[in-house]
């Protein structure tokens, strides 16, 4: 990954393509080009910033709970870009009940209370050397509760990893919208390298977890998704 003002694209994408690129069979098409931008978005969750028009979207989402592989409920849309010194991600929770979504408020970092099995929540995880083994996760419900993570040793989780980045939610007839800024500065990567990538949206009254990238339940990775 190359970030540099001359270079119009960065990659983040689970390479397929690449020899070494771990349950590859279940990554085919998964790749993703971050437009570099010179304008910077209003974080608001509102997603009206003229700069998210022309950017592609991720909305190949899978179920990982409760019908593994099947097609999502509702559509999940998710845009990334990036500038010199942060990455700005805009997310789309469509939601056909917008007065089902669970919004608990807490302290942040606190998963038990505001995260696991209580609110509807979307989270972006980046491998930012792509090595499968490592990464950092940044997820925020339907309140505006943030977490944040490193990942270790592929399948495991330091929450005590703090980073400072800014989101805001919006919740609307249709569903819920994130905007998120999170500074380059917060994680090492290396030049030029691709970049691992996953996203999971919880939907809480249904009790369904869907992800970009999803592995069958026996595999007990994280970085690798």
């Amino acid at each position: 990954m190359t970030i540099q003002k001359n270079i119009s694209i960065i990659i983040i994408s689970f390479s397929s393509f690449l020899f070494s690129e771990p349950f590859s069979e279940f990554k085919v098409n998964k790749i993703y080009s971050m437009p570099f931008t010179t304008m910077e978005p209003n974080i608001d969750g509102i997603l009206d910033d003229s700069i998210w028009v022309d950017v592609p979207s991720i909305d190949d989402f899978s179920q990982l709970e409760p019908n593994l592989f099947e097609p999502p409920s509702y559509r999940t849309s998710v845009k990334i870009v990036h500038d010199n010194n942060y990455l700005y991600i805009a997310a789309q929770m469509l939601d056909d009940n917008p007065d089902n979504i669970s919004a608990q408020l807490c302290r942040k970092d606190d998963w038990m209370t505001c995260f696991e099995k209580t609110s509807d929540w979307i989270s972006i995880a980046l491998d930012s050397f792509h090595d499968h083994k490592s990464g950092y996760v940044f997820v925020v419900n339907a309140a505006g509760v943030q977490v944040d993570a490193m990942i270790y040793d592929d399948s495991d989780y330091d929450g005590d990893w703090n980073a400072i980045w800014l989101s805001q939610i919006n919740i609307h007839d249709h569903g819920w919208n994130v905007e998120m800024k999170i500074p380059i500065s917060t994680f090492p990567f290396n030049k030029g390298m691709d970049w691992g990538l996953n996203i999971t949206r919880y939907i809480h009254y249904l009790n369904e977890e869907d992800s970009w990238g999803v592995l069958p339940r026996y595999l007990n990775s994280i970085a690798s998704k």
